[in-house]
């Protein structure tokens, strides 16, 4: 938060659990050895901390602290052994997908997709057809396709497509509408991270499996709910 002092921030509780809560989620994504995820999650703190900073001193500090942080995680990342033990728990979790696998499996769904464009394979037949697609010695047991968004249309095809797309419409238009109507203004910073880390979470669903994991879809439609939530009205006199 940067309205008051630091050390008003610092004896506001709230402010200190969404500190930690957020240190905890990159850890979460650095542990779990998840290139995107960490990226993501550091955008979107360093977005957050830039959008909260309400006059040009603050902005100053936060514009600051971000270059400090991006860089010390470059050096990090590039220039210390991190960068080798990170590849390690990649290679041992077997979470390591190449871009190149991904453009392979990608490339595959499109050709599955111009024999199903309308309707798609039906949901739940993904992994039954899907492998025959495939180039020769690449068909292993291959569950997803590592982009939510395009196993969505080889589920249910173009319909499929249009349906989310018009729904992910009107919640968005919806969201961002009422970014500046909001009254409740001591819980805008709360409100902007929820947009962000719905943000960050379809991001990464263009690459991964997000939404098929039940405690990230869990956590979608949480936020995505509490994004919309009416703030609460004082009870009128009787």
């Amino acid at each position: 938060r940067f309205r008051g002092d630091w050390r008003a921030a610092l004896r506001d509780r709230s402010a200190v659990l969404s500190a930690a809560t957020a240190v905890l989620c990159l850890s979460a994504a650095v542990a779990a050895a998840s290139k995107a995820a960490a990226f993501l999650i550091l955008a979107s703190l360093s977005l957050l901390l830039l959008l909260n900073a309400r006059d040009v001193a603050r902005r100053t500090i936060a514009a600051a602290v971000v270059a400090l942080v991006w860089g010390a995680s470059s050096v990090l990342v590039w220039l210390t052994p991190l960068a080798a033990r990170f590849q390690y728990v990649l290679d041992v979790s077997g979470a390591g997908l190449k871009s190149v696998d991904r453009i392979i499996m990608w490339r595959a769904g499109l050709r599955m997709l111009r024999d199903f464009p309308f309707c798609g394979v039906g949901f739940g037949a993904f992994r039954d057809v899907y492998p025959r697609y495939l180039p020769f010695g690449e068909s292993g047991v291959t569950n997803q396709i590592h982009n939510d968004y395009l196993e969505m249309l080889l589920d249910g095809g173009i319909v499929a497509g249009v349906l989310v797309a018009w729904l992910a419409w009107g919640y968005w238009a919806k969201a961002m509408s009422s970014v500046g109507q909001r009254e409740d203004a001591h819980l805008r910073p709360a409100f902007i991270g929820l947009l962000l880390g719905l943000a960050s979470l379809s991001l990464h669903a263009a690459v991964d499996f997000n939404h098929q994991i039940p405690a990230n879809a869990l956590l979608f439609v949480t936020a995505a709910a509490l994004a919309l939530r009416e703030p609460a009205r004082p009870p009128r006199g009787g």
